[in-house]
């Protein structure tokens, strides 16, 4: 392996080297989020209660050690409390799951974000299955347990579980990418639960920042002897066999889409007020909805803006750790920013074709990505970078090999929109690939 002289007395090897990086980069990242932060009016008002306690309660004063005291035996009471409240909902909990011959722990993002995500298209599909699904969502302070519906809830705590008890068709659903340490999945394992793990996406930081706790998980994931792993790609398939053997059971469960609410022949498309001003211009509308992350390639999408005036780019997402800066203003750019998920058909209902522009390397080459069934349930025509492996092998959906290809393959997508047989042919693709199909697959491969 090659080497690069640091010091006179070190010396970097080239992955240390792309790891010091790549480091760099995230805390650039993290820099700039922070700057954005400080000068937030939220900030600055929570800055200036601070300044304003410490002045009337200084530092080291009889007065400060007395409310100090004061608060110290409000909180014991708070938390004895709080011990006692999540005993009573455990106890409910245990006594509505006991109806049930399957209980599944999906645990996962906050149920409420707008961009709904594969957790909660399974938690759905599972409990039409006939799953007891609990939904744990850790971030969630504000609903420590709530009922979605009869026998779907949702908690942030996992004592929550403590009155489950051992017994048959206890699952734990974990993927790869939440920071949840090993020692909390090896309690729940402890406490009769049979871990499913899914290997959702690859370990990179600009997916997930610190991945101290998730490599953790994996580096020890046969002493959790998972009863099933699944696989959004080809690719992760394949690290999971090498990691855990040929033994180990796995389905591969790519993510997929809720037909029923993309379908492009059953949708009545509204107009947006936002997308208004943007149609009365009568050009084409090459679309995108998701994170606006740094692992889409925004020099691609200047580009083909630039080129292409007689064309408007719509952008709906998320901007991720301030990724988005990297799109240049234009006439024909629009990020007109999240959208909740229910209103997602409305907007593609006015796409000529959609894309996934992510740039070249290992994210791209592991994602499943979840619009790619999305846009074919609309009818629309996509193209994606050429190392978007899980998009490869369906009609009219088109893989760029480069930034020139991309823009032709664009003419071609815009062109196949106006075809019926197109459309229908997306929609057909889009059926044969359900998040009900991958729930009823993992369902199978627990039966098994």
């Amino acid at each position: 392996m090659a080497t690069t002289k640091k010091s006179k007395n070190k010396v970097y090897t080239q992955d240390e080297i792309k790891k010091i990086v790549r480091e760099n980069e995230w805390l650039i990242k993290e820099n700039k989020y922070l700057r954005k932060m400080v000068s937030s009016k939220r900030f600055k008002f929570a800055e200036k209660i601070a300044t304003g306690y410490n002045n009337i309660f200084p530092m080291n004063t009889h007065r400060r050690n007395a409310i100090q005291s004061v608060g110290k035996s409000v909180k014991r009471v708070a938390e004895t409390k709080k011990r006692h409240a999540i005993a009573r909902q455990a106890q409910r909990l245990a006594d509505e799951a006991a109806k049930y011959d399957k209980v599944i722990v999906l645990n996962s993002v906050p149920w409420d974000i707008k961009l709904k995500q594969r957790p909660h298209h399974l938690a759905n599909e599972m409990h039409k299955l006939g799953f007891f699904v609990i939904y744990l969502e850790f971030d969630d302070v504000i609903h420590p347990f709530r009922r979605i519906k009869d026998g779907l809830v949702t908690i942030n705590n996992t004592a929550y579980l403590s009155k489950l008890g051992k017994r048959d068709g206890l699952y734990f659903l974990t993927p790869n990418n939440m920071p949840t340490e090993y020692k909390t999945i090896k309690v729940i394992k402890d406490k009769g639960f049979k871990i499913i793990y899914d290997y959702l996406d690859e370990f990179h930081e600009d997916i997930s920042g610190d991945l101290s706790a998730q490599m953790y998980v994996w580096d020890h994931l046969k002493e959790l002897d998972p009863v099933l792993c699944t696989a959004t790609a080809k690719r992760l398939h394949d690290q999971l066999v090498k990691h855990l053997g040929k033994n180990q059971k796995i389905v591969m469960a790519s993510n997929a889409v809720n037909v029923e609410h993309f379908d492009f022949e059953k949708i009545q498309p509204e107009v947006p007020a936002d997308l208004k001003p943007i149609l009365r211009k009568k050009h084409p509308i090459v679309g995108f909805y998701g994170a606006l992350a740094p692992w889409i390639d925004f020099d691609l999408l200047n580009n083909v803006a630039a080129a292409h005036p007689e064309w408007e780019l719509v952008l709906l997402g998320i901007d991720y750790n301030g990724a988005a800066a990297d799109l240049e203003k234009a006439k024909n750019v629009h990020n007109l920013g999240a959208k909740n998920y229910k209103d997602l058909p409305k907007y593609a209902a006015h796409f000529d074709c959609a894309i996934i522009p992510f740039k070249q390397g290992e994210i791209a080459k592991a994602t499943s990505p979840v619009k790619l069934f999305e846009y074919m349930a609309a009818g629309l025509p996509t193209v994606c970078t050429r190392d978007l492996n899980e998009c490869k092998g369906y009609e009219y959906v088109y893989m760029a090999e480069n930034a020139k290809d991309f823009e032709d393959k664009l003419a071609i997508a815009i062109r196949d929109k106006r075809s019926m047989e197109a459309r229908q042919k997306l929609l057909e693709q889009a059926k044969k690939n359900t998040w009900a199909a991958r729930a009823k697959a993992i369902a199978d491969a627990l039966k098994d």
